[in-house]
């Protein structure tokens, strides 16, 4: 028998064992996997002697498919701090790109270009920023994220600055890009700090630099509340197991930045369909929020306040989705799961290639994709006669709930399917929604102007409604496609060890 065969069975062993009947973030009296403390033995015998609390973990009959580490050492209130800055730096991105778009008929009028010539500034933009990301991502996965929050942060600061100063309409469009290039990154990196230290049943640092969070990281990821931290672990008498340590230094390259991981994650077959599927979504969002400048200048006559406050409604909606998605998609992860018997363990990642996680996401996503489409369409007719106001801003705030809630729904589900890679996966995701986005903002102008807005944003919503084939696709044969990848790759990697051993 195999050294990896008999360390699988020692796993398995253990975990039939020693099942915790309460699993939670570890605490200073808790030590995370990877360390040592003489307290140990006790705390697990303590832990065997109480009874379980949870019916789905007794149900399950699977042990080998909750991990036996813990997913990460840091704390609930840890995991808020850390998921709350990577969202404020992440808010950069959106509200740079927000700002510029109820100004566009002003800044036509600055620099004596037509509107059609300024919203080329927003589809170069967004090109950039699908870009941006395909580097950023990888490099992140690789070298950390603190060094790619470094340099994200470094060029947009020059980019601003050079923004407030620049008169001409060149200066504009390439400071634009380069503004997308800095700020555009941040949310791949916020996509890829919730991957790190959240589980897909409750959806700190790379884990591929510094694992659980238990092992102090190089020093280009280095900060001083990390040497308190380890400094403080030492003094308790929490040591660092230093063979896990030096893996995961190996682990650690700062690297010219590489593209070819985000090329990967839409070669594969599901996750491009949901990901054309989410960018035409996405690129409907550029398209109404560009075309609604001229919209609402042209046919109510409104100048650049009244244009900018029409904005707040898809920004009332998207802030109420973000309340309430995350919501609704818990519930339902834990229905289909008590439903299966599937186990529901804090802090511990679960192998999900038993478990129909597309169903459970997409249950939710696929009737606000639905009604965002319908609400695109309602939108489009209302722009053709000035009716009264309150026709398109309820619709613009149904539609920012719907559009934002699912693809917040969609993004999850892409981490879900790659785990490994969330910075990469979601950078993908961002390409795909850029590049589409850039085709879309382009054209709204243009085909308003031939075909009026009803028939403008009903040819949309009709790609729209038509992609939604994928995800339905991807419901019913999802699992499927995982556990065929699965299987690939782990035929792939016997066919290498196979090599070494020859």
């Amino acid at each position: 028998m195999t050294e990896r065969a008999e360390d699988l069975e020692r796993q398995i062993a253990e975990s039939t064992v020693q099942v915790p009947s309460e699993v939670g973030a570890p605490t200073s009296e808790t030590p995370a996997v990877g360390l040592t403390h003489a307290s140990d033995q006790n705390r697990n015998a303590t832990l065997r002697e109480k009874p379980q609390e949870s019916p789905l973990e007794e149900k399950n009959n699977q042990p080998n498919i909750v991990a036996t580490e813990e997913y990460s050492s840091f704390t609930i209130a840890q995991k808020r701090a850390i998921i709350v800055t990577g969202s404020f730096a992440a808010w950069f991105s959106p509200m740079s790109g927000s700002i510029y778009y109820p100004a566009l008929n002003q800044i036509a009028a600055d620099l004596h270009v037509t509107s059609a010539k300024v919203s080329i500034t927003v589809t170069t933009y967004l090109i950039m920023q699908g870009l941006a990301q395909m580097m950023i991502a990888g490099f992140s996965d690789k070298a950390g994220r603190r060094p790619a929050y470094l340099i994200c942060f470094t060029i947009y600061i020059i980019a601003n600055l050079a923004l407030a100063l620049q008169d001409s309409y060149i200066a504009l469009l390439l400071l634009r890009m380069l503004q997308s290039a800095g700020s555009s990154g941040t949310v791949a990196l916020a996509q890829g700090l919730v991957g790190d230290c959240i589980t897909s049943s409750e959806r700190e640092t790379c884990r591929k630099i510094v694992g659980d969070g238990s092992f102090p990281p190089p020093w280009t990821s280095a900060n001083l509340t990390d040497s308190i931290r380890y400094r403080k672990r030492a003094r308790n008498g929490i040591e660092v197991n230093e063979a896990k340590a030096a893996e995961l230094r190996k682990n650690h390259k700062l690297s010219i930045p590489n593209p070819i991981g985000t090329l990967v994650v839409l070669a594969d077959f599901e996750s491009a369909i949901l990901l054309i599927t989410n960018g035409i979504g996405i690129a409907c969002f550029y398209a109404i929020s560009t075309g609604a400048s001229q919209a609402f200048h042209n046919l109510y006559g409104f100048d650049d306040l009244y244009v900018s406050l029409m904005f707040l409604p898809i920004g009332a909606g998207s802030l109420i989705s973000i309340f309430t998605t995350g919501k609704l998609v818990d519930w339902n992860y834990r229905r289909h799961a008590k439903r299966l018997a599937f186990p529901l363990t804090k802090n511990r990642q679960t192998d999900l290639s038993t478990f129909p996680i597309e169903l459970a996401r997409i249950q939710i996503a696929l009737p606000l994709f639905i009604t965002s489409a319908a609400s695109i369409i309602g939108y489009g007719w209302m722009l053709t006669h000035p009716i009264p106001l309150a026709g398109p801003i309820v619709l613009l705030l149904i539609f920012g709930y719907c559009q934002i809630g699912a693809s917040q729904v969609l993004n999850i589900l892409i981490i879900d399917i790659h785990p490994a890679a969330p910075a990469t996966a979601t950078a993908a995701n961002n390409v795909l929604r850029c590049l589409i986005g850039a085709a879309a903002t382009a054209a709204i102008i243009p085909m308003s102007e031939a075909v009026g807005n009803g028939w403008a944003y009903t040819i949309l919503a009709g790609f729209f409604i038509g992609s939604c084939a994928g995800p339905i696709a991807s419901m019913r044969y999802g699992i499927e496609w995982r556990r065929a990848k699965k299987e690939k790759a782990e035929r792939r990697r016997k066919a290498k060890e196979a090599r070494g051993l020859a």
